[in-house]
């Protein structure tokens, strides 16, 4: 899956955070070029593989193109948000039920349909289409992380929703967002090597690797029997541990 050729990425005159992150905090001004040495290191790493230049890249980008992992993290607010509303939704249709609750609409009868059709109906339920890149990222990526955790089967059962499986789900969950944010400020920056596809996809392995590292001691921990309140707080804990770990390089 790539993001990168369908996305321009920002620009110099966009702000460091877009207003939907913190509606009622005033706008602040990006320095300029802040993204211009994250995409230098990234596009030497495409032409060399070097994992230096990898990870010079990612700590340019959380340094200078966010101002720290703190600022990384609330660019992606709206992971945490999604996450835990899906939590609630799935650990509601595990025990039986069909949407209702955390929906307030009923998706019906899902038992035994496609395992394809099931993601889809996830995906608009918990993300709906409303036009943006950002949305646009999110649903790329729930729909990336529910393929992954649940292609073995070609029906959905609901008994397959186990804690071990939402656990495995919600960490490539942040891993997709987290790449697919990266690549989108990219910009061009992958296009400077001939495996282009090759390095995006090594690049979405050294994000998850990360995750799992962050993930693990929090997800880990009796996940069937916390609220999506708490879901949404160890979701944001771990995208800015991620970020923390990128910075320090």
């Amino acid at each position: 899956m790539g993001t990168s050729s369908s996305n321009p990425g920002p620009n110099n005159k966009s702000p460091l955070l877009p207003p939907w992150v913190d509606p009622d905090a005033p706008l602040q001004a990006a320095p300029a070029g802040r993204f211009g040495p994250f995409r230098t290191a990234l596009g030497n790493w495409g032409k060399s593989g070097n994992q230096n230049s990898l990870k010079s890249a990612l700590g340019s980008y959380t340094r200078k193109g966010y101002g720290g992992s703190r600022t990384a993290a609330q660019r992606l607010s709206s992971v945490p948000t999604t996450g835990a509303k899906l939590h609630s939704l799935l650990s509601e249709i595990a025990s039986g039920g069909d949407g209702t609750q955390t929906l307030g609409e009923s998706l019906g009868d899902l038992e035994g349909i496609s395992v394809d059709r099931f993601i889809d109906i996830i995906v608009d339920a918990v993300c709906p289409e409303l036009g943006t890149i950002d949305d646009e990222l999110l649903r790329l990526g729930l729909d990336q992380a529910l393929s992954n955790c649940l292609q073995e089967d070609e029906f959905f059962d609901p008994s397959n929703l186990t804690p071990d499986m939402l656990v495995q789900l919600y960490s490539e969950f942040i891993s997709e967002e987290v790449s697919n944010r990266i690549i989108a400020d990219s910009k061009n920056a992958f296009n400077r090597a001939d495996n282009a596809v090759q390095r995006e996809n090594e690049l979405r392995e050294f994000v998850k690797s990360t995750v799992d590292v962050c993930a693990g001691p929090r997800l880990e921990e009796g996940l069937d029997r916390i609220d999506s309140g708490s879901v949404e707080k160890i979701i944001s804990e771990i995208i800015t541990e991620v970020f923390q770990t990128y910075g320090a390089y």
